[in-house]
């Protein structure tokens, strides 16, 4: 009688903890079947009867997990679309109405490099992201070739700064 009562506990507590987590409706259903099987009068049939509940809240917890992970994958994929893009026209750049932290810096591959005027260089990147230059380079400034890797950080000021492996620093602004 005592292992049914710590069953029961166990099994109550495991729905405590996912009901926060899982639809109410299956709480509700979880809770019913609880009620349920501590009416079964044989001892071997209720035993069972908690064995299914308990694998329904796992299920239920299981379920609930790979949403929030989703929706958190999803939340990045956005993040990184938006980096940037407070610089460009409102009609193009989608903004985040609730964005709960703001990307630093990001890293990608540079797919197209060109020199718009002397001293002044596009860079196109993998991810559909262009950057221009915003200041003047020297003479002896190398331009990322194709596949290379580059960063774009945050600056001060709502400047960026794109980081390119051997080279200084050089201020940039995103077109696209």
């Amino acid at each position: 009688m005592l292992r049914i009562q710590l069953l029961a506990a166990g099994l109550m507590t495991c729905m405590a903890i996912s009901t926060p987590l899982a639809a109410q409706d299956s709480s509700d259903a979880l809770e019913q079947a609880i009620i349920q099987c501590s009416e079964i009068a044989n001892i071997n049939d209720r035993v069972a009867c908690y064995d299914s509940a308990a694998s329904r809240a796992r299920a239920a917890v299981a379920e609930a997990e790979v949403r929030e992970e989703q929706q958190s994958e999803q939340q990045a994929i956005i993040a990184r679309e938006e980096f940037g893009g407070e610089t460009l026209p409102r009609e193009v750049s989608p903004q985040a109405q609730r964005r709960e932290e703001e990307l630093q810096a990001i890293t990608a591959t540079v797919t197209r490099s060109r020199q718009t005027q002397p001293g002044y260089y596009a860079i196109s990147l993998d991810d559909g992201t262009e950057w221009v230059f915003t200041e003047s380079v020297g003479s002896r400034f190398f331009p990322p070739r194709n596949g290379a890797e580059v960063t774009v950080e945050r600056g001060a000021l709502g400047s960026y700064r794109m980081l390119i492996p051997r080279q200084a620093p050089v201020r940039v602004r995103r077109v696209r």
